[in-house]
């Protein structure tokens, strides 16, 4: 069977990116070497903020904006296609932390968005420290909710889903692209996207480009506390660190920041590291029960955003990926930006931004 194209890599930037297509009604395939959404894109904590925005890059900045406004239509599609709910939830981020406070405070001036002093009633629950602002705007998603739903959309759709096969070969014929080969399947398609994410350069070595210092994996430990008693809603971030709360009563502390490799083992120092952190800012965190202690890659990259786009030289090879710790967020704005540019479509940023 031909398709249209084949996205290899089923994180949540893949799976929006085939969705795309699919809504364009072109015939696609979406390959992963495991099932959808289980690495990076199910380990993520969903912030749907930038978190430094007056540290991004224009490129990156242009996507995440486009995201976030964009993000509510997105998952109320979602949900009526499909019936599952992804937990969007606008709680707010509170922001710990001098230099990032003053900096955040001036770019939200400069840029109109509004920050507010604490809410007195969290106030009241949490270690605060003077140098803290509070923005009302910024919203979360629950990640695995929302691979959830966008599967289902998927399957809807008619997309082919090939789960558990790891990709053997890309082959071509006169610098065209010609089928991807999988270690159960040959799938020929008039265009291959590669959305690997930190396994992108490991894709590309088929196509004859070298992204593995441009590309790279780093790893993130995370942590997953239940509670019975009422948890602060806002997210809080602090430096490196973050408190995401669930309306069930869970709570994630994350995360690390570390260069292993595709090695993703957590450890007992990383998880004390942790919990230290969240005791400074939350004096009740000792009433939890950790659920789960898990590690994920995220696709770091050199360029300070993602690639986007044509891999220039070879017809029909596009990619996806180095969103870094924006996969989540940037996920429809960057599969709206790459369909529009193939599809030749007027768009709302110029793709060449992102070029490999």
């Amino acid at each position: 069977m031909k398709y249209d194209f084949i996205v290899v890599g089923g994180g949540v930037v893949g799976m929006s990116t085939a969705r795309e297509l699919a809504k364009a009604k072109l015939k696609v395939a979406l390959i992963d070497k495991g099932e959808l959404g289980q690495e990076s894109s199910w380990a993520a904590g969903g912030i749907l903020s930038s978190m430094r925005p007056w540290a991004e890059s224009h490129a990156s900045m242009m996507l995440s904006e486009k995201a976030r406004q964009d993000f509510p239509d997105f998952v109320d599609e979602l949900l009526s296609a499909t019936g599952i709910d992804s937990e969007y939830r606008c709680n707010g981020l509170v922001m710990y932390g001098e230099t990032d406070v003053v900096n955040t405070r001036d770019w939200a001036n400069e840029n109109k968005i509004i920050v507010e002093d604490i809410p007195a009633d969290l106030n009241n629950e949490l270690h605060l420290k003077n140098d803290a602002l509070f923005l009302p705007k910024i919203a979360q998603i629950r990640p695995p909710y929302l691979i959830k739903a966008l599967k289902q959309d998927l399957i809807n759709r008619d997309v082919t889903i090939l789960e558990n096969s790891e990709v053997k070969a890309v082959t071509f014929s006169d610098n065209k692209f010609d089928a991807v080969k999988t270690d159960t399947n040959s799938l020929s398609a008039e265009g291959v996207i590669i959305a690997s994410g930190a396994w992108s350069s490991h894709l590309c070595q088929y196509s004859g480009i070298n992204l593995s210092e441009m590309i790279k994996p780093i790893c993130g430990q995370m942590l997953c506390l239940q509670f019975d008693s009422k948890l602060p809603k806002p997210i809080i971030l602090d430096g490196p660190h973050y408190l995401i709360s669930r309306s069930d009563g869970h709570l994630l502390i994350g995360s690390s920041m570390e260069d292993t490799g595709f090695q993703k083992d957590t450890n007992n120092e990383t998880k004390e590291a942790l919990l230290n952190w969240a005791r400074s800012i939350w004096q009740d965190i000792d009433d939890g029960k950790l659920v789960k202690h898990w590690a994920g890659l995220r696709p770091s990259n050199s360029a300070g955003r993602p690639f986007i786009g044509k891999i220039k030289g070879l017809e029909g090879v596009y990619i996806n990926s180095g969103h870094f710790r924006k996969g989540i967020l940037q996920s429809p704005s960057s599969a709206a930006l790459l369909v529009d540019h193939i599809l030749q479509r007027p768009t709302f940023t110029n793709i060449e931004n992102y070029s490999v």
